[in-house]
């Protein structure tokens, strides 16, 4: 993820760069981001684009490297959250907040919401299924 700001240090702009150019997820990304900085630069308020985008449930999802996004529902939540994070007023934290995230999947054995906890992924309803690493 790249971004330009204004002078101000405001967002104005972004640029995503995924693994192999040409390939289909990357220009779904560069379509995104092109849409993402229009938006913004005609005065679209990024905590409404944060708030749109955070929290999408799709695959890929998981753990992350990112020591301050440790875990995403989709590469769309990843993305909102690192510029909030970075450039906005921290909207996207308000469903991450705490030691139980919502990890925006479910329970395979009593289909509850699944949180991430502890670095693991647990059942709400406490049924007793984890899935840690």
């Amino acid at each position: 993820i790249h971004a330009g700001t204004y002078e101000d240090g405001a967002l104005c702009e972004i640029f995503l760069t995924a693994s192999k150019v040409g390939s289909t997820v990357g220009g779904l990304l560069d379509g995104f981001a092109i849409t993402f900085s229009h938006a913004l630069q005609h005065g679209v308020p990024l905590k409404d684009l944060v708030k749109k985008f955070s929290g999408m449930r799709f695959e890929p999802s998981g753990m992350t490297q990112d020591k301050d996004i440790p875990f995403c529902t989709s590469v769309l939540d990843f993305i909102a959250r690192w510029l909030d994070k970075r450039f906005g007023e921290g909207v996207a934290d308000e469903d991450y907040k705490g030691p139980r995230m919502k990890s925006g999947m479910f329970c395979p054995d009593c289909t509850s919401p699944a949180i991430f906890q502890g670095g693991c992924l647990t059942c709400e309803a406490h049924c007793g299924w984890s899935r840690c690493g």
